[in-house]
């Protein structure tokens, strides 16, 4: 996995908690609903993910075997432990453990991911739709 997606998976992460999401489903049908409504987002918006989309993109390709997303799955579950754990016994949802600080933090750091945080808003709206999760039609002010 390349360094500009892990930094996209933890901004997506923080862009979800921003919105008032604290848990996602994992690796079910809600699941890869989302991430098929990032990739459509994704692709029609391309030229707005900055010099490293070619490499982003690779979390939105579908493996041919079983029409899942395994770059963007595996990249939610490498989160475990870190910025979100799953609690529940069969890993269907996951809890992001972001508080404010945290998410300003990650969507605020210098890296190298030329990618705004109103894309990085827009993403994570796109995966709520797909999902079936409510948000807050504004940021969380916490």
């Amino acid at each position: 996995m390349y360094t500009s997606e892990k930094i996209f998976i933890m901004k997506f992460l923080a862009g979800l908690k921003k919105l008032g999401i604290t848990e996602i489903p994992y690796d079910n049908m809600e699941f890869y609903n989302g991430a098929e409504s990032m990739q459509q987002y994704f692709q029609q918006h391309r030229k707005a993910m900055g010099s490293h989309a070619n490499e982003l993109s690779m979390l939105f390709l579908k493996n041919p075997m079983g029409g899942i997303f395994s770059e963007f799955r595996e990249g939610i579950a490498r989160q475990n432990g870190g910025l979100m754990t799953f609690e529940n016994p069969h890993y269907v949802s996951a809890t992001i453990k972001l508080d404010r600080e945290g998410v300003d933090y990650i969507l605020n750091q210098e890296d190298n991911l030329d990618v705004s945080n109103e894309q990085i808003l827009e993403l994570s709206k796109a995966f709520c739709y797909g999902a079936g999760l409510a948000f807050e039609a504004e940021e969380i002010q916490y």
